[in-house]
């Protein structure tokens, strides 16, 4: 299940907003803890096996943790555990290592090895293994106590609305909600709305642009023209932004009905003017993580001359391999702690200094170069697609209709969402915002004065825009334009 599907929208999340509001405050903690648990065993079984042993030894590790301040081992031993566990199913869902199980088939009881192969990577798992690395190592700095409530702490590792996207939520900063989630009439509704933005932006947009990139990328080669591969990136740049801050404005949505305030995890990145601004704006909650448990303890061991670029070189690398043990996520990563490291120089210097539309044109170059091997099946296919945008056209061959289309004729809808999906990366509500004029801002306060309901006008508009919107998303569900999220699988 996910926020998407029919029963989450229709069955699930409805029944248990409603319970939810109707219980007492004591009892909500574990009615969304059922929930979640029940949300787990509708993605897999496995799934709550897995999350039951990570709230079992963490929960007991960090009363360790706290109980023996002087010892490093207990912390150790947790980060170590949870790196193990998501490297585990790293591994064992991308490359399935036959040869691995066979080796110790005589050894292995038939339901083990048969559980082995046929591994299920459990949602959620890369950011629910981030956020309880962050815990361990805040109880021991000291930031916070442990965690003595062991329905408490289930629920901030098996929080259903921030399982499947994030946003990475550190303990310290729902630790209060998790044992009194009270939220008002207005975060609610605020909830609804924000919910509602997700659904539009991965239905309308996300969905819609997927139909140019997925056929493109999924090929065996990119077997087609220059203008072509140019429409797929751009159209998979736009599917991946509109797909990830999507589904994380309905994890934030989610969060405010049930009274959770998660971190935000975009900031129109597309208006960055280098890297660095760039990952302060994109995933802002991963940067923040690795900032803050990688970067800044590298950085207090930093090497002379070359510590800090290889600081940063060393985080970027472990954030590709994050999304996944393959040679494209490390390049990609690779690419990221390049640009950065080259920004820490002179090179940084100078482009703070340049003109603006440079700073933006170099940050969206280096980013969409990188989406080339974040997307491409292998380093062999990036090579060749990056060939294509350069102009290529050697060892193109024409291909039966049923493994092009629709890369070549494209319908109306996907043009629409194309061109809507650029020009909602601008700063529109600033600029329709009244109070960015003097004048205009003046006017509407002496309006609003005069007659107070006036300020009910652009709620109900938005409101009404919203609800239509969100109904056409249905619609395009029903279609069966639906398209997996992106950021699911990490």
């Amino acid at each position: 299940m996910d926020f998407l599907s029919y029963p989450f929208l229709f069955l699930f999340l409805p029944i248990l907003l409603i319970v939810f509001l109707l219980a007492e405050v004591r009892y909500r903690p574990a009615i969304l803890l059922s929930a979640s648990l029940a949300f787990l065993i509708w993605g897999g079984q496995s799934a709550l096996i897995v999350f039951a042993l990570l709230i079992a030894v963490n929960y007991f590790l960090g009363q360790w943790i706290e109980k023996s301040p002087a010892s490093r081992l207990p912390l150790f031993l947790g980060i170590g555990f949870n790196i193990a566990v998501l490297l585990f199913y790293k591994i064992f869902t991308t490359y399935h290592p036959l040869w691995l199980i066979q080796s110790f088939e005589r050894l292995l009881p038939d339901v083990v090895e048969a559980g082995l192969l046929n591994l299920v990577y459990p949602i959620g798992l890369s950011y629910v293994s981030l956020q309880l690395i962050s815990y361990l190592v805040d109880v021991a700095r000291g930031i916070v106590p442990s965690e003595k409530n062991l329905l408490n702490f289930a629920l901030y590792v098996a929080l259903f609305p921030k399982i499947l996207t994030g946003p990475i939520t550190p303990y310290r900063v729902i630790r209060d909600e998790l044992a009194n989630p009270a939220p008002s009439f207005v975060r609610v509704s605020e909830g609804l709305r924000r919910f509602a933005l997700g659904f539009i932006k991965k239905t309308l947009i996300a969905d819609q642009v997927a139909k140019i990139a997925n056929p493109a990328f999924n090929l065996s080669a990119p077997n087609f023209t220059p203008q072509i591969a140019w429409l797929a990136l751009i159209a998979f740049t736009l599917q991946i932004y509109y797909d990830f801050s999507g589904f994380t404005d309905m994890a934030i949505g989610l969060g405010h009905m049930f009274g959770f305030t998660f971190p935000e995890n975009f900031n129109q990145p597309f208006l960055a003017r280098s890297l660095g601004d760039f990952w302060r704006r994109w995933h802002m909650s991963l940067s923040v993580w690795f900032r803050t448990y990688v970067f800044y303890p590298l950085e207090r061991r930093r090497i002379p001359l070359v510590g800090q670029q290889l600081n940063i070189l060393i985080v970027f690398l472990l954030t590709g391999l994050w999304h996944g043990l393959t040679p494209n996520f490390a390049v990609w990563g690779l690419i990221m702690g390049g640009a950065l490291t080259l920004e820490s120089a002179a090179f940084g210097r100078w482009l703070k200094n340049t003109w603006r539309p440079v700073q933006h044109l170099y940050t969206l170059g280096v980013f969409l170069s990188s989406l080339i091997f974040f997307r491409s099946p292998t380093l062999t296919f990036a090579a060749d697609f990056i060939g294509r945008l350069a102009g290529d056209t050697t060892g193109i061959t024409p291909l039966p209709f049923s493994m092009t289309r629709p890369l070549p004729i494209v319908d109306p809808t996907t043009w629409l969402a194309l061109g809507f999906g650029l020009l909602f990366l601008l700063p529109l509500a600033s600029w329709l915002d009244p109070s960015t004029s003097l004048r205009a801002s003046l006017w509407w306060a002496r309006a609003k004065e005069r007659y107070p309901r006036l300020g009910l006008i652009p709620r109900l508009l938005s409101d009404a825009i919203l609800l239509a919107l969100f109904w056409a998303g249905i619609a395009a569900l029903v279609s069966g334009s639906y398209a997996p999220g992106i950021y699911d699988k990490f």
